[in-house]
């Protein structure tokens, strides 16, 4: 690599207490002559080098170049994001997790190398590993990353920034920030300018050049697009830049199961917060945070910071929905059918709740087959009276019974028939509707 700027981006997890000498993470350089490039750890041949990561293009230099280094040791068992940036005019550069950048020296001019490119080694001629670690996501960038880029892929594991395929990139594109942010834009087409807006409106050529990272301070919405020739030649990109709310909600609404505790912290340094549960503006009688808020049922947090009696922030809101698990022998498509779409954070269609009032719990209802929010649908059972008709008998014996609902009355009506299996013989009258009977019983010849 001879490009006058570059950028390298990877991660590294050293073991806690590796101290292998001159560990190769990534390169491409050939010891003995000035070549190519090197990121390493543990190099012992620079001062206070030792259990650091290192970096240089070309050679180590003479003390005017001397190799720039990360402050603190990382072999501690963590993985940790590293970014070098060169420009072969004025500096290489070094960050370590983000910002603030670790070190940066005057650089040395790049040379062609004939080594192979090595992650994890060194190629001194015959390519050998040489680190005791792990490597993920390399990125190699023909530019000089700012440092909102170098911080977006720190806080962003596994994304890109702008390269020449993207006409048009903001970095970072938009979020919740505490203060100003600083904003890179980036586009991939030759030859374009970039022009921007702050006001929500669209880019024209007559709207701010871009001339490198600026600053914006939330709210705001930013929109750009790129131009060549005086003519747009990009979509136009947006990212909207949202302030920390003046009390922070978290979780930040939701659903849940059971109970979940919910903090409610001020920004405004002094303040106390006031907060309801029905979604009504919190007043100075309203109660106070004076720890987690827990929640058991679903709510329509509301919460504002005061100062004594006074609100002194705006309305900050989040809802959370308790839901109910299904895992109780309740098919879904029951719940739905009885219980409606949000079945789920209806108290009324747990399997103990009994919404008709009618002593059958929604299980025993769904067991039943019966309707479990109409109290007339339920499983009932009776009890009633019959006449128990006894007599002697002899064994084997067969008999019938008469019956007359009167005497004198209507001619008797047989209710049954059976064989004598004891001397002593009992019959139970179990279709008899009126309120009394008289009995004869006849044995057959």
């Amino acid at each position: 690599m001879t490009e006058t700027s570059f950028s390298i981006s990877g991660w590294v997890l050293i073991p806690t207490g590796e101290s292998s000498p001159v560990s190769g993470v990534m390169t491409k350089h050939r010891p003995g002559t000035g070549n190519g490039y090197a990121i390493l750890f543990n190099e012992i041949h620079v001062p206070d080098g030792a259990n650091k990561l290192a970096c240089f293009v070309g050679d180590y230099g003479t003390v005017e170049y001397a190799v720039p280094l990360s402050t603190t040791p990382v072999n501690d068992g963590a993985w940790h994001h590293f970014v070098v940036v060169y420009n072969a005019a004025d500096r290489i550069k070094l960050y370590l997790d983000g910002l603030p950048m670790e070190s940066a020296r005057a650089a040395r001019p790049a040379f062609f190398s004939p080594a192979r490119l090595l992650l994890g080694g060194i190629d001194p001629g015959n390519p050998m590993g040489t680190l005791t670690g792990q490597l993920d996501e390399f990125q190699i960038y023909d530019f000089e990353l700012a440092d909102s880029e170098i911080e977006f892929l720190f806080s962003n594991p596994g994304k890109t920034v702008a390269t020449g395929l993207e006409p048009l990139l903001i970095t970072p594109n938009g979020g919740v920030f505490s203060g100003p942010v600083g904003v890179t834009l980036r586009s991939g087409i030759q030859g374009a300018t970039i022009r921007f807006t702050q006001d929500d409106s669209e880019p024209v050529l007559s709207s701010t050049l871009y001339q490198g990272t600026l600053t914006v301070t939330p709210p705001v919405t930013l929109k750009a697009r790129a131009f060549v020739n005086g003519f747009p030649v990009s979509n136009v990109s947006t990212a909207r830049f949202t302030p920390e709310p003046d009390v922070r909600i978290q979780p930040a609404g939701g659903t849940f199961t059971n109970a979940i505790d919910v903090s409610l912290t001020p920004r405004i340094n002094g303040a106390f917060v006031r907060y309801t549960l029905d979604g009504t503006t919190p007043s100075n009688t309203s109660p106070r945070v004076e720890g987690l808020v827990r929640l058991t049922a679903t709510s329509q947090v509301r919460a504002r910071a005061f100062f004594g009696e006074f609100p002194v922030s705006n309305l900050e809101a989040a809802d959370f929905v308790r839901v109910y698990p299904s895992t109780d022998g309740m098919p879904d498509s029951w719940r739905m059918q009885f219980f409606g779409a949000n079945y789920a954070s209806d108290p009324q269609s747990i399997a103990n709740a009994d919404p008709d009032g009618d002593g059958a719990n929604n299980l025993q209802e769904f067991i039943a087959g019966t309707n479990p929010l109409d109290p007339l649908s339920g499983f009932f059972v009776g009890l009633r009276a019959v006449p128990e008709i006894r007599f002697q008998s002899i064994i084997g014996k067969t008999y019938r019974i008469f019956r007359r609902v009167s005497l004198p009355g209507n001619p008797p009506v047989l209710v049954g028939t059976l064989t004598a299996t004891s001397t002593n013989t009992i019959f139970l009258d179990i279709l008899i509707t009126e309120g009394t009977g008289f009995y004869v019983v006849e044995p057959l010849r």
